[in-house]
């Protein structure tokens, strides 16, 4: 049975009532110290599925100072019958300081139950709890469970979403000014003398404009991650909104617009055709430059790598030997230079690429030494 003293982190909490009774009782160790829980209401517990987390259901009791999840309840939450669970363990990896918690199921693996942890002085602790997004009118709602008290909790950011929202709108009225303009040439001149100003103020969707602003602000604060984890980045992260809906930015976001750009050649089908000598003049640049002639790879294929995301260690190794690549980031520092890279696949399939920076730090094991004899 799992149960816990953190009733904010409670979703769809009930108190227990004489027609609600609770249908446990717990049995401390010490005699004559039984509770009765107060409540039920289920902890989201980040794992590896769909959803990102399970719902467990958990009892509140206030006479405990801590949080117990059992198990069994994990597999519960899954949706999945215990007697269709082939078997279960707990996999300690000491000296990545996780663990991996695994419900292997008898027909299809695709029902698993698996959720990663950390481990504290050899306990096992699940990812950080995914609080209620609760509404800020609400009296148990602080910064860390509530997304609108959050941004109001960061006055910086609130006033970047307020200027942003300012100049989306404008930006709105403009488009549909220069669009009504365009539509006016069309019409009689009776209906020019029409309060369209006052039709566009009070038509403007204001809440829909400052939802799509706010969500291309935290997609540029949280590194221009893709639609996808950006959706899901509140249940990692502390105080990022809760989308109701995986809207694409990418698509309206100016730096990863820049970043994608490239430019085509003409083709056999161009309609520019000279008419004269000279009359078309073009010049194709080139940049000459010494490459250097250490071969030597540091990280050759099959080197070992661990990395820290968000609370979680996931070890992998290198798939790809070094490339030359260029950073096309124009607000990155070293915009246009030429770097070597290695790809690197995570435990959990997820693929980078890393700079030489970065795999010294993230690789470990037995390395390749450089003999200046040999290259």
């Amino acid at each position: 049975m799992s149960c816990t003293d953190q009733l904010h982190m409670l979703h769809a909490y009930q108190d227990f009532t004489q027609s609600f009774p609770s249908p446990v009782k717990l049995m401390p160790a010490t005699v004559g110290s039984d509770a009765v829980p107060k409540g039920v209401g289920y902890l989201h517990v980040p794992a590896k599925n769909t959803k990102g987390f399970l719902s467990v259901q958990t009892f509140y009791t206030p006479y405990l100072r801590t949080t117990v999840i059992d198990e069994r309840d994990l597999v519960k939450a899954s949706n999945v019958r215990v007697k269709d669970i082939e078997s279960d363990s707990i996999t300690n990896h000491k000296d990545a300081g996780t663990f991996t918690y695994h419900a292997k199921h008898r027909m299809n693996s695709s029902k698993d139950v698996i959720i990663h942890g950390i481990l504290i002085d050899d306990k096992c602790y699940t990812g950080a709890l995914i609080p209620p997004d609760l509404d800020p009118s609400d009296p148990k709602a602080t910064p860390a469970t509530s997304s609108v008290l959050a941004i109001k909790s960061d006055p910086e950011f609130a006033e970047q979403c307020r200027k942003a929202t300012i100049l989306a709108i404008h930006g709105y009225h403009e488009a549909v000014k220069t669009q009504l303009r365009e539509e006016m040439t069309k019409l009689p001149t009776q209906f020019h003398l029409l309060p369209f100003p006052e039709y566009i103020q009070s038509n403007t969707p204001v809440s829909n404009i400052k939802a799509s602003t706010e969500r291309l602000l935290w997609h540029q604060r949280l590194g221009h991650p893709s639609n996808y984890y950006l959706f899901n980045a509140h249940r990692h992260a502390d105080g990022v909104p809760r989308f109701p809906h995986m809207d694409r930015v990418l698509d309206i976001c100016p730096t990863c617009i820049r970043s994608k750009q490239t430019k085509n050649a003409a083709g056999g089908n161009t309609a520019r055709t000279a008419k004269q000598p000279y009359q078309g003049l073009s010049i194709d640049f080139s940049f000459s430059g010494t490459r250097s002639k250490n071969s030597f790879n540091r990280f050759p294929i099959g080197t070992k790598v661990k990395k820290k995301f968000g609370d979680k260690i996931f070890k992998g190794k290198v798939i790809r030997s070094p490339e030359d690549t260029t950073e096309r980031d124009p607000d990155a520092d070293d915009f246009g230079e030429t770097t070597q890279s290695w790809r690197v696949e995570y435990e959990d399939q997820e693929q980078e690429d890393c700079n030489e920076r970065e795999m010294e730090r993230i690789s470990y094991g037995n390395l390749p030494r450089f003999d200046p004899h040999k290259h």
